[in-house]
């Protein structure tokens, strides 16, 4: 990873502002001063999702909806806020009435064989990230190929996001290497991980694996009810760690010119030279036996050994003396 490249971190409210436009506000305050980059929503209009024989989810999704207005005041409060916001749109209709306030996009794990969505997602060219939860390998190179053939250019603006589409996802089931076959496999994408895990620490594997965008879900409290996503958000604490770590390991993984540069001070103290460990005459040859090797540099260096051995010496010389060139005929 490169000085330049800033792994883009997601706070994923979704629904769990449960419908609350204060509590939608809040979390996206939280968000900001975590230092998340962006906060992404979930813009499900029940009757346009679920059949009319999930009846209870339409009720539980009705209680979360967020309408038109709510979402567009909370794009102006996230602007003011200097956080950008943006959705994950589930019909096709919303998408194409709303999609001009946003500039980014999120195409869920259950929609990335949709592929009207799709198509009228990237129509825009606008930044979006697809999640790869439920496909197979074979079907996650037909959605390559499907975006490529809609624009070659496709992989400028479209991210792939490792997912695995578990709540919560075990450890069993995370498969990060996924990250690095995804990057060989497709080099020209960036490539992210969307987390459903409990805790942080896959987030971090994966940004040590090259992972360029990184979503977690977010709440104000692991405890806020009993809805299913509360428990594997990160919380404030939580994700302000997440963020502050994730800097840390981009920094850790940067190439760095004054790597070395910053080594040099402990060249002469940190290798050894040569000494001798007896008194030695003029005219004597020296052998591997008169030989020690210690700290500090201030003679002949170690890995120039062979250069002097046999050799006369042409002053005498006591035991411990370092060895210098310039006592050689």
């Amino acid at each position: 990873m490169s000085n330049n490249k800033k792994i883009f971190i997601i706070a994923e409210i979704g629904n769990n502002h449960e419908g609350n436009y204060v509590v939608a506000k809040k979390m996206i305050k939280a968000a900001k001063l975590c230092n998340v980059d962006a906060v992404k929503l979930q813009y499900i209009h029940p009757e346009k999702f679920f059949h009319k024989s999930l009846a209870n989810s339409i009720k539980k999704y009705n209680k979360f909806y967020l309408n038109e207005k709510k979402v567009k005041k909370l794009k102006i409060y996230a602007d003011r806020l200097g956080i950008k916001l943006f959705t994950t749109f589930f019909d096709l209709n919303n998408l194409k009435k709303l999609k001009n306030n946003f500039n980014f996009f999120k195409i869920a794990s259950s929609d990335n064989n949709y592929k009207e969505l799709i198509k009228e997602t990237i129509k825009s060219k606008k930044k979006t990230f697809i999640s790869l939860g439920l496909l197979k390998q074979l079907e996650i190179n037909r959605l390559v190929s499907y975006l490529k053939n809609n624009d070659r250019n496709v992989h400028k603006y479209v991210s792939l996001m490792h997912c695995v589409s578990s709540y919560p996802a075990k450890d069993t089931e995370v498969n990060l290497k996924k990250i690095i076959y995804l990057k060989r496999k497709f080099p020209k994408f960036k490539i992210g991980y969307s987390d459903h895990t409990i805790g942080n620490e896959a987030c971090y594997v994966a940004a040590s694996l090259g992972a360029e965008v990184i979503e977690k879900h977010f709440t104000l409290s692991k405890k806020f009810s009993s809805f299913r996503d509360h428990h594997l958000s990160a919380d404030p604490n939580e994700m302000g760690v997440l963020v502050k770590s994730i800097r840390k390991i981009e920094t850790m993984l940067s190439s760095s010119k004054n790597s070395f540069n910053n080594q040099k001070k402990n060249i002469k103290n940190f290798r050894r030279s040569i000494f001798i460990n007896r008194d030695i005459k003029k005219g004597e040859r020296i052998n591997k036996k008169d030989l020690l090797y210690l700290r500090p540099v201030i003679g002949i260096k170690l890995e120039n050994v062979n250069s002097i051995l046999g050799k006369k010496i042409k002053v005498n010389l006591k035991k411990n003396s370092p060895i210098k060139n310039k006592f050689f005929q």
